[in-house]
């Protein structure tokens, strides 16, 4: 059944549950996903449990990604996003053992305010050459450059440029 196809999207050997079963009718009755399109997310998230696929069912449900390609497209943007925050805390010399925390306290917020991933990656060498080189000290930063409109790679190279000069 599908209960068991989801079960090994996840990679999970054990048997059903009452449980499996109550999430499946939460997903297709009360939220509206086909399950075949639940089958789908699982083999998106590889493997985890169903507790993880429920908060990705939930995720979806809220950005109204219900085909395969909604869900495939919410996915990819969500890795790149994981992605991202990996090479930021890289290019700070920083590990962080959680990076949902990351992605949901500083990478999301930054994207929000227009940056791309080419500006975070510089304003993050730049924290590094610098030796302010924690997310809170990058997250000052990005503050200050957003309220002062340098968003774009060019601009905040310019600002930093300057900064250089003042000095």
């Amino acid at each position: 059944g599908v209960i068991e196809q989801i079960l090994k999207a996840l990679s999970l050997t054990r048997q059903p549950e009452i449980d499996d079963t109550n999430l499946l009718k939460k997903w297709t009755q009360e939220l509206n996903f086909d399950p075949e399109n639940v089958i789908f997310a699982a083999k998106c998230l590889k493997k985890g449990s169903m507790a993880k696929l429920d908060a990705f069912m939930m995720e979806l449900f809220s950005m109204k990604s219900f085909s395969q390609e909604e869900i495939k497209e919410y996915n990819n943007k969500k890795q790149s996003i994981f992605d991202l925050a990996i090479k930021i805390n890289k290019a700070l010399s920083v590990y962080e053992p959680v990076m949902d925390t990351v992605v949901d306290t500083y990478t999301k917020k930054w994207l929000s305010y227009g940056f791309l991933e080419d500006a975070l990656l510089y304003v993050a060498s730049h924290c590094f050459k610098t030796g302010k080189n924690t997310l809170r000290d990058m997250d000052e930063l990005v503050e200050t450059l957003r309220k002062l409109g340098f968003i774009s790679l060019s601009s905040v190279g310019d600002y930093f440029t300057n900064l250089q000069k003042q000095d």
